[in-house]
């Protein structure tokens, strides 16, 4: 499978919308496991199409007895993105996830900050977490679609970065 998985801090943080807009720029295709209830393996298979797949929550939300979120994104073998609110508290959230996902030998690709531009949680997310801030993304309006307006592309994107 060819494509992405956008997890995130927190719920409520963004994830969604950073889909939806990654949906809009590659014509992919949506999914969200845990919310439609069915398992990785019963996914359809379209290979021609990037997905984007959204994780619930963090990434140390259980999933059953046994699994967390994370062990669904190991398992996935998709590169990673986070999504970060930019509010306080964001450097301590961001870098316990990053840490969380490297503990178990994921290696997200970069971090995406929803909310107002703060270049100083932004430099220092970069600093301590060893990691690429990719985008910043505030939406100051009700969405009914997201346009390149409302995502501020704070680096160039890596060249995996392929939509």
């Amino acid at each position: 499978m060819k494509g992405l998985f956008i997890t995130g801090t927190n719920t409520d943080i963004g994830k969604t919308l950073w889909s939806a807009y990654l949906l809009a720029r590659s014509r992919g295709i949506y999914w969200k496991p845990i919310q439609c209830g069915k398992p990785y393996d019963s996914a359809p298979n379209n290979t021609g199409r990037l997905w984007i797949v959204e994780g619930a929550g963090g990434v140390l939300v259980p999933l059953n007895d046994t699994h967390m979120m994370v062990d669904m994104i190991s398992m996935m073998c998709l590169p990673v993105i986070i999504v970060a609110s930019t509010r306080l508290g964001t450097i301590n959230h961001t870098l316990l996830t990053i840490e969380a996902l490297r503990t178990r030998h994921v290696f997200p690709r970069g971090v995406v900050l929803y909310g107002e531009q703060d270049e100083d949680n932004h430099h220092a997310i970069e600093h301590y977490g060893n990691i690429k801030v990719l985008s910043t993304m505030c939406v100051h309006k009700p969405i009914r679609h997201i346009t390149d307006q409302d995502v501020h592309i704070t680096h160039h994107m890596p060249s995996w970065w392929t939509l």
